[in-house]
């Protein structure tokens, strides 16, 4: 496991928290494709008497890349996200959440991103489970 803060994660990171978050059953490799196109983490839940779901995260489960997935989660959790401007220019984005810890008085944490999904998920992984995380090292590495 490594250690890293929930500010700086990239975007396959990110889908993999939420999806811990989620409480989605995750497997590392499970049809042992290793470093190919469909090695990685997938969603991995065999439901014998219902639909089973095996989703690819960071591509078929990707809610830092599509809205479908990612909106209904940060509306739910009431993460609000806006653009950031600098001298005029558009520069990238940010988002925070009221529910947040803050000093009494205080603006509420915000985080940053190249997109609204990925600020908002910033956001929302801190506000579950803190500004540092442990994830796999196998993750980091693809």
């Amino acid at each position: 496991m490594e250690k890293i803060t929930v500010a700086e994660a990239p975007q396959l990171v990110l889908d993999y928290l939420v999806a811990k978050i989620q409480g989605r059953t995750i497997r590392h490799d499970p049809m042992a494709f290793a470093h190919t196109a469909n090695g990685g983490f997938w969603i991995w839940e065999d439901h014998p008497n219902a639909q089973s779901v095996f989703q690819r995260i960071g591509t078929d489960y990707s809610p830092t890349g599509d809205c479908a997935i990612g909106c209904p989660i940060l509306d739910e959790a009431l993460i609000s996200t806006g653009p950031v401007f600098l001298d005029g220019k558009f520069d990238g984005w940010e988002a925070f959440s009221a529910t947040l810890d803050s000093e009494e008085g205080d603006d509420p944490d915000r985080f940053y991103g190249p997109t609204r999904l990925i600020a908002g998920f910033r956001c929302y992984v801190a506000s579950e489970v803190g500004d540092e995380v442990e994830v796999p090292k196998q993750l980091l590495d693809l």
